[in-house]
């Protein structure tokens, strides 16, 4: 299993910073709460939790806590990377603020990387929409 962690720098003092920093997560964390399977993720999100879904497609489900501020996105069978948890919220650094996510992948490890490659590429057009509603 493929455990990855992203912070992306969303905004410190007054101005936007982008940065990325790669690094482990263990299997006992996934956005500060316990972590496990894609498959167990998935399970508490929408059975233990019932988050409430807000957007499908064909290869993706999302859902929103929004009391800890955390979209919990899974891959469908449909994708490549499937079973897949991804989870982002919103870090307090400092004075930065930062995109945090966490991605358990069970697919081959090429898959996996093309999948972080995916969300990364969503999060940097988040952050341009983020910089432009600043301006």
């Amino acid at each position: 299993m493929i455990y990855a962690s992203r912070s992306i720098v969303l905004f410190q003092a007054a101005s936007i910073l982008v940065g990325v920093g790669l690094g482990p997560v263990f299997a006992g964390d996934m956005c500060g709460r316990p972590g496990g399977s894609p498959t167990e993720l998935f399970e508490r999100v929408t059975k233990a939790e019932k988050l409430p879904e807000i957007t499908r497609d064909r290869l993706f489900v999302a859902f929103q806590d929004r009391a800890n501020s955390i979209v919990w996105t899974f891959t469908l069978a449909t994708h490549p990377a499937h079973p897949t948890a991804v989870c982002r919220r919103p870090v307090q650094d400092g004075k930065a603020i930062q995109l945090q996510m966490n991605v358990a992948c069970s697919a081959k490890e090429q898959t996996c990387r093309a999948l972080l490659r995916e969300f990364e590429a969503l999060n940097a057009r988040m952050i341009e929409d983020f910089k432009r509603k600043r301006q």
